[in-house]
């Protein structure tokens, strides 16, 4: 046989062979991967399933990165040029994402330290309403007016964000202003009678609470006090206490504070 006719037979039965173990490296990496994400949800997951879930992802992918080299490095590739064209390609992929990666980072931070869920009340800025949904780039908001607003999760990790969604509800003020020829504890028992016309809209067992607030001569400020259980109602309650306390005292002694 000749010496060209060798050299053809061989090569292809070496290239099947590493093709073949590249194969069965990429199943060892699956598995491998599976594995250990099964035990980091295990053993981290008693802890947090938030940081388990991170942790996994993490682990997942370095574990496919070093499987995907070996695999690689059994097709004749040198390990040094494999390194050179990953990192190449990361780089090209964080220029591309660099607006998209701080996103896809603060969605694992929200979720890290569970800022806030789908179905929480959240305020962030100039936003307020319920948090409809929460992916990788953005958080929907549904606003009080019904309108859908999308921020991006970036921002809200870089700036203050109260999530008003609590056990105990949340708290709405309501302040009116009293002249100095009516009586502040009418003023106190009207709201305080109002509050407890409310009672549906109130969290259980919550007492309406009045605080005399400001005092500045000629005028006195009282503020109602109420926690209720659904924040999407505290603009329609503090209307509705307005509307109830000028139609219990009449409007030339009634003057309800704006907001």
């Amino acid at each position: 046989m000749s010496e060209a006719a060798q050299i053809g037979f061989q090569f292809p039965t070496d290239f099947l062979v590493r093709l073949i173990i590249f194969d069965l490296i990429l199943i060892a990496t699956y598995g491998v991967s599976r594995i250990l994400g099964i035990l980091i949800m295990k053993s981290v997951g008693k802890i947090s399933q938030n940081a388990a879930r991170v942790a996994k992802r993490t682990s997942s992918l370095l574990v496919w990165i070093i499987g995907f080299l070996t695999a690689l490095d059994q097709l004749g590739l040198e390990l040094n040029m494999l390194l050179m064209i990953v990192a190449l390609s990361g780089l090209l992929v964080i220029l591309s994402l660099r607006d998209i990666i701080p996103n896809v980072v603060s969605r694992e931070t929200i979720s890290l330290y569970e800022m806030f869920k789908v179905g929480d009340w959240i305020e962030s800025g100039d936003y307020f309403g319920r948090v409809t949904d929460v992916n990788s780039v953005n958080t929907t908001l549904m606003t009080l007016d019904n309108e859908t607003v999308r921020i991006p999760n970036s921002e809200l990790t870089s700036r203050p964000l109260t999530n008003r969604t609590t056990p105990g509800g949340i708290r709405v003020r309501v302040p009116i202003m009293v002249k100095p020829d009516q009586s502040l504890q009418e003023a106190e028992n009207t709201l305080l009678e109002i509050g407890e016309e409310l009672g549906d809209e109130l969290v259980k067992d919550y007492k309406p609470e009045t605080r005399i607030t400001e005092i500045d001569g000629s005028l006195s400020e009282v503020t109602l006090l109420l926690r209720i259980s659904n924040p999407a109602r505290s603009e329609l309650i503090f209307s509705e206490v307005c509307r109830r306390y000028i139609d219990k005292l009449g409007r030339r002694n009634a003057r309800p504070k704006s907001r």
